[in-house]
């Protein structure tokens, strides 16, 4: 039988829980969406987003960093709404984290992002990333910032879309590269 994490100190479970969530989003979610159309290349995109993503993801998990950012709230703003970086359930900043209760939320659909990813590749690629400005990429997937991922307990976070921004393939491409003519 397995460890009981129950007893771990906070900083430990909020660590493991980050892994977890990594092995998630990119062996199912990102998956989902991408691993047909990489073929081959899905194994080379892992290893380096094992090697370069993982660590902006699984550095956010640290205890002081793992508090709900509250509900998106109308506001004047050109998308309609923000972050109300205050959670009304007691679960914001100074608060000990509960790692099942909080959760990593996209800001930008987890779905655009990989439609964008496609279409920003050069035309028939050899490569994960032939045509793809790699940074962006990376930081839209897997960094822990207000415009690219934020915690959210499960109480302010919507069943409904969330988003409060989108990415084009003009902004996830390589400079210098000619969009994919590729229809989706």
């Amino acid at each position: 039988m397995g460890r009981c994490i129950k007893w771990l100190p906070a900083e430990q479970k909020c660590v493991r829980a980050g892994h977890n969530r990594w092995s998630k989003l990119v062996h199912h979610r990102i998956a989902n969406h991408m691993k047909v159309h990489l073929g081959t290349e899905w194994e080379t995109f892992t290893q380096e987003a094992l090697r370069l993503g993982k660590p902006l993801f699984i550095d956010a998990f640290a205890t002081d960093n793992m508090w709900c950012r509250g509900p998106l709230v109308p506001c004047g703003l050109p998308h309609g709404h923000m972050y109300a970086n205050k959670c009304p359930h007691g679960r914001g900043q100074g608060t000990s984290p509960s790692p099942g209760k909080i959760h990593g939320d996209h800001t930008i659909d987890l779905n655009n992002i990989c439609t964008s990813w496609l279409k920003a590749q050069t035309f028939q690629p050899t490569s994960w990333r032939d045509g793809i400005n790699v940074q962006k990429l990376l930081n839209a997937l897997f960094k822990f910032a207000p415009d690219h991922l934020v915690f959210r307990c499960e109480d302010c976070h919507s069943s409904k879309p969330h988003y409060d921004t989108t990415i084009t393939p003009a902004d996830m491409a390589a400079s210098g590269t000619s969009l994919n003519p590729i229809v989706l």
